[in-house]
């Protein structure tokens, strides 16, 4: 409410210019008082030394005047601006109250809302933008109800900036800064949902983060009644391309890109409001290694999605390549060694040695390699299904925990368990039964349910809409 941060801007007259007006006042009237008085007791001495009696009377009126005028000041003037800052003070009251009313709405709807902007330059997640006033250029911090303004904020330069929540979004989008970077930012003060997926090169992620933001935009939004659009019209033209790519049966390019990129997309209900940002990066997995790389949106991660390319555990590959090598077997790393990077750099971010708080889903892509589908996918299901497990996403997970111990990572599982609250186990597959036919597109299989697992672990909001749909 009360800023500390001084701002090219005018306080409200309460906050500030009331009691610097009622100082100057009272200064003012009291220094004419005396100027006065002073006045009067001069011209009594300069009389009293005359030798006319008549002006000794004199002298000794204004003598008695002089102590008259400062009497009189003492009893009104004090009085009056006594009054005066009683009611300066009592209007300062009501005002700061009222500013209250909405700083406590705006602070308590961003909080329960999680409302907070990330810059697509840097990074970096912050509360609030900068804004740039539009007729001078000068940037207001916080730009919310405070003692600069309740309902707006007056710039040095005149303009009206308005300081709530709605009035900003329609009127300053265009004019907001990101205070790290300085760089113009189009996002809205929404909530902010980032998920990211680490795994080794080749494991496959930018397939499965395409095949899943497909899937969702194209297939869940419409069933969940949801819609969806892109923050700016590149997003959304890469989505196209990317859509294309896919029905043609054309893999998608490999991410080499230092700083990782991301799918941007709106999620706008009826059930919710403000608007939904998603956020879902993808790093290029040579760089997840890479100590000086810092990836500052691990600092805001609403979940964690792993890919486990099975090809990259010994026995699987033993078993199903008869030790052949494949093509890019010098490229394979291993889960724990992921695994364990990972753990390091998200202590490292939240500095903790308890358990991580963030949502895992540990994904095993290429479910349509072999037989993969009839030993850890829905095949198994069907075929395994038992009485005591409610759910298909239940069965998978217990299935992809004994693959895995069976397959020599029992430690991989444990530290998991230990160093996890939240976590689960998938299958699936990005590319589903690809024809050889190259004009067939792809069929993805399972890849929703590792991102639709986060979103309700993070945001009850989506809890509704996937149940609908039966997919947790």
């Amino acid at each position: 409410m009360f800023l500390k941060k001084q701002q090219p801007a005018t306080k409200n007259y309460f906050f500030e210019k009331s009691f610097i007006d009622w100082k100057r006042g009272f200064r003012k009237v009291w220094s004419t008082n005396v100027e006065i008085s002073h006045k009067i007791l001069s011209f009594a001495q300069d009389s009293w030394d005359d030798d006319n009696h008549w002006l000794k009377i004199i002298s000794v009126l204004a003598f008695i005047s002089s102590l008259l005028t400062i009497t009189v000041g003492v009893l009104l003037i004090i009085p009056i601006f006594f009054v005066y800052l009683i009611t300066i003070c009592i209007c300062f009251f009501f005002v700061t109250c009222w500013g209250l009313l909405f700083w406590i709405n705006e602070r308590g709807y961003r909080t329960f809302r999680r409302i907070s902007i990330i810059c697509r330059k840097c990074n970096t997640r912050f509360k609030y933008p900068e804004y740039k006033c539009p007729d001078c250029g000068k940037l207001h911090s916080k730009l919310i109800p405070s003692n600069y303004g309740i309902i707006c904020r007056k710039c040095i330069c005149g303009h009206k900036l308005p300081t709530t929540f709605r009035r900003r979004q329609k009127t300053l989008r265009q004019w907001a800064i990101c205070p790290n970077c300085k760089t113009n930012i189009y996002t809205k003060e929404i909530t902010p949902i980032s998920i990211a997926t680490v795994g080794g090169p080749g494991s496959g992620k930018s397939c499965y983060i395409q095949s899943a933001v497909k899937t969702f935009i194209d297939q869940i939004a419409p069933k969940a009644g949801w819609s969806i659009h892109f923050l700016e019209k590149d997003d959304e033209d890469h989505f196209r391309k990317i859509s294309k790519y896919f029905n043609d049966g054309i893999l998608p390019e490999k991410t080499i890109n230092q700083r990782p990129q991301a799918f941007n997309f709106y999620v706008k209900s009826n059930h919710w409001s403000p608007e939904k940002l998603l956020y879902i990066f993808d790093p290029a997995g040579e760089i997840f290694h890479d100590a000086n790389n810092k990836q500052k949106y691990y600092e805001y991660l609403a979940g964690l999605v792993l890919i486990i390319d099975p090809m990259s555990i010994p026995k699987v590959r033993a078993k199903y390549l008869n030790n052949s090598s494949i093509d890019n077997e010098d490229m394979l790393e291993s889960p724990d060694r992921i695994l364990d990077t990972l753990i390091n750099t998200l202590r490292k971010y939240y500095k903790t040695i308890s358990k991580i708080d963030i949502p895992l889903s540990i994904v095993i892509n290429k479910m349509d390699l072999f037989d993969l589908e009839d030993i850890i996918g829905k095949r198994a299901v069907v075929s395994e299904k038992k009485a005591n497990i409610k759910s298909d996403n239940s069965r998978i997970h217990q299935l992809c925990i004994n693959f895995l111990i069976e397959a020599g990572y029992k430690n991989f599982v444990n530290n998991v368990k230990s160093y996890f609250s939240y976590y689960h186990f998938f299958s699936c597959s990005s590319l589903g039964y690809s024809s050889k036919n190259k004009n067939e597109s792809f069929r993805p299989f399972r890849v929703i349910n590792p991102i639709s697992w986060i979103l309700c672990q993070h945001d009850h909001d989506f809890v509704k809409g996937f149940k609908q749909l039966n997919k947790l």
